[in-house]
């Protein structure tokens, strides 16, 4: 384990191919910065350039990447199969950001928990992480405490991340595509009731 001042990352080496040529997650990064127009965050390229091993979290608790800067880090966790935990608090995460990282971590092998709090989230948010829940099993932490989703949503959200959580002895929870439904009928009434 490898703790930076501000992120902390469980990796021993980084390489992948991309378009026939061998880059690190640190050139993958700045790519992706010039791609999505935002400056490199120079902390972070460092930090991912001098991690070696299966990179299992990226923790962006003390470290402002803004909304835009998140969207590069996101393809830096496209790019490692084995994370388990993405953190992002207080980083100037909003809705649109959110679905993007839907997007990404919809389909992720190993994402179990997202930390999201303290960014300005709101129902459409909301929405995108009910999709993303319904996409990817796998999740069962996601923190939005001091986010613009009312209270009522992040309770509804709360009970289905804890029906996926193991019980000892008990069989893993069937009917989560029913739950998610019947959240999508709730956020709806709630949205409209706004």
């Amino acid at each position: 384990v490898i703790i930076f001042s501000s992120v902390t990352f469980r990796r021993e080496f980084s390489f992948f191919v991309v378009a026939g040529m061998s880059s690190s997650l640190s050139d993958l990064y700045l790519s992706d910065c010039k791609r999505v127009g935002c400056k490199p965050n120079a902390v972070f390229s460092k930090q991912i350039g001098h991690v070696s091993g299966p990179l299992t979290e990226i923790d962006l608790s003390h470290n402002y990447v803004g909304g835009k800067g998140i969207l590069a880090v996101l393809e830096v966790a496209r790019s490692c199969p084995e994370l388990k935990r993405f953190c992002a608090p207080s980083n100037g995460v909003d809705n649109e950001v959110v679905h993007a990282l839907a997007s990404v971590m919809g389909s992720h092998p190993a994402v179990e928990e997202l930390d999201l709090s303290g960014n300005p989230i709101s129902h459409t948010g909301a929405m995108s992480l009910l999709e993303l829940l319904n996409r990817n099993p796998r999740i069962v932490t996601v923190r939005l405490e001091n986010t613009l989703i009312k209270p009522e949503v992040l309770a509804t959200l709360s009970k289905l991340l804890d029906s996926r959580k193991p019980v000892a002895g008990a069989s893993p929870p069937e009917g989560n595509a029913a739950r998610i439904a019947a959240l999508r009928v709730l956020f709806d009434r709630l949205a409209t009731a706004e």
